[in-house]
């Protein structure tokens, strides 16, 4: 009798802690601008976001982009737009990507711009470019910090508009 009860107090501690486990989220990465992230990191955390959007619960990834998002650009799209916004075929790529690499940059007056290979977790797609957008924003919350102001698909004539040659 001894045994079986305590064969039975094991069991049900077992059901119990396979009940209450919650598996520690794996995002341990910034989660929003920092003055010691460079623009590089702020491009890269984005990414690793996006991309781990999927795994993350509730669009965490994409909420974790909107927060590196310039003031104006969370002001203007909103987190639901902003989701729905990734969602159309013109930006899915941003978040089935397998890898991604930064292809060019260039750094000036607190402007940066990069272009940015993602290859696509169908490895029969092609890659796609997108090009980033980012400024050094002086904020009452984020002192120096570098912010996003635009992700787009890699349009033409980038140089001639932003008049960085990246």
């Amino acid at each position: 009798m001894g045994r079986r009860l305590l064969l039975t107090a094991l069991v049900l501690a077992g059901v119990l802690a396979v009940a209450a486990y919650r598996p520690r989220d794996p995002w341990d990465a910034p989660t929003g601008p920092r003055p010691w992230l460079t623009a590089d990191d702020v491009v890269t955390l984005q990414l690793e976001a996006l991309r781990r959007n999927g795994e993350l619960r509730n669009d965490r990834g994409i909420r974790i982009a909107l927060r590196f998002a310039s003031p104006s650009t969370r002001e203007h799209l909103g987190a639901d737009t902003f989701a729905a916004r990734l969602r159309q075929p013109y930006f899915r790529a941003i978040l089935q990507h397998r890898s991604a690499s930064i292809v060019a940059r260039a750094e000036r007056d607190g402007r940066a711009a990069f272009r940015v290979r993602l290859d696509r977790r169908n490895k029969a797609e092609a890659p796609t470019v997108f090009l980033f957008l980012l400024s050094r924003r002086y904020l009452p919350d984020c002192n120096g910090c570098w912010v996003t102001d635009l992700v787009h698909p890699w349009p033409t004539g980038v140089q001639r508009r932003t008049g960085i040659d990246v």
